[in-house]
């Protein structure tokens, strides 16, 4: 069962040390981690948005501190 996990919206992710972080361009790319056996994270901000700021970090620290789940930012 996938979990998923909308919290804040092109599409944009770092690479974290201990983290399953990956980068992707297109809803395609997208969709293939959606779609894996990995439960998967997603982050829905905006670049100009406050709150999205703030959270940021917050969701990055989550991504380092566990290694069997994909994190995703999409940014709008």
């Amino acid at each position: 069962m996938k979990k998923i996990l909308a919290l804040g919206s092109a599409l944009l992710l770092t690479n974290a040390l201990n983290a399953r972080m990956v980068t992707v361009s297109t809803v395609d790319e997208y969709n293939k981690h959606y779609h894996s056996d990995t439960p998967m994270v997603t982050m829905y901000s905006a670049e100009w948005c406050g709150p999205c700021k703030q959270m940021k970090p917050h969701f990055y620290e989550a991504a380092e501190a566990t290694s069997d789940v994909t994190f995703c930012v999409v940014d709008t």
